[in-house]
């Protein structure tokens, strides 16, 4: 009887779970000029502001991905590789409203 009414009370609660689950939105679309050309491999612009993280690239052993922060608040990334000491040709942007 009492595993009866467990069960009962379990169906219940995954009824109520699964109606109370809302789609989440679709995932915005990259546009092209989500990219930026650096122009310099040696070095980042100062307008790019400060920089707030450094991660591996787990594609690339051999490089790190840089994330800047600039005063609108924008976000950039940018690859370096360390076989080469410099960094990619172009950053991510991540534009924010």
């Amino acid at each position: 009887m009492l595993r009866r009414v467990s069960r009962s009370a379990a169906a219940v609660l995954l009824g109520l779970l699964a109606l109370s689950c809302t789609r989440l939105p679709s995932a915005a679309t990259v546009s092209r000029d989500a990219f930026e050309p650096l122009a310099h491999a040696d070095s980042i612009p100062l307008a790019w502001g400060r920089l707030i993280a450094v991660n591996e690239n787990s594609t690339t052993p051999s490089a790190s991905l840089l994330w800047f922060q600039d005063e609108a608040g924008e976000i950039r990334m940018v690859g370096f590789n360390h076989s080469t000491g410099r960094f990619w040709t172009n950053a991510r942007v991540i534009r924010r409203h």
